[in-house]
């Protein structure tokens, strides 16, 4: 979903398996909200190319986005993070947030064979920084988060070891 409105709702959807464009959270995000009191509610995302779920609000521009609601949603595996949260005022809350990756596959299917990146693999592209496997990312101000539960999230390629702190 592609969500530049006001006042809209989104419920009860499974959305999954976006394409891959390069670091278009427009197109590769399962949700992309730039707007206001929207409600994103009891969806289940996952195994997207980028983010779950990606409110924009970039600190160049933070009151772009705002008042809105991302509550009961349950976000797995996609790439860098479930819920990423820009803007101002925004709720987030009783969302399950696991299994989020570093590599994701249709990212790797691109960046793999990107030119710039010299055959490297993923996560050690020289033509992208900041590959990440997080839960939640927030900037912006007055945005609440609450009684939301992340877990099992991984740092890293196939071939993890937990015991030399190789996770997030």
């Amino acid at each position: 979903f592609n969500l530049q409105a006001n006042y809209t709702v989104i419920r009860g959807f499974e959305i999954a398996n976006t394409s891959y464009l390069r670091w278009t959270r427009t197109v590769s995000s399962g949700v992309y909200i730039l707007g206001y009191y929207n409600l994103i509610e009891n969806n289940y995302i996952h195994d997207c190319a980028l983010d779950g779920i990606y409110i924009t609000g970039p600190p160049s521009n933070p009151t772009i986005s705002g008042n809105n609601i991302i509550r009961n949603n349950k976000i797995y595996h996609n790439e860098m993070v479930g819920v990423n949260v820009g803007g101002r005022n925004n709720t987030i809350e009783g969302n399950e947030v696991w299994g989020q990756v570093q590599c994701h596959p249709t990212l790797m299917a691109v960046e793999d064979n990107a030119f710039e990146n010299n055959g490297s693999k993923c996560p050690n592209y020289p033509g992208v920084s900041g590959l990440d496997a997080d839960g939640m990312h927030f900037n912006g101000k007055g945005n609440i988060f609450r009684k939301n539960y992340i877990h099992d999230i991984l740092f890293g390629p196939d071939g993890i070891n937990a015991s030399i702190g190789d996770y997030n």
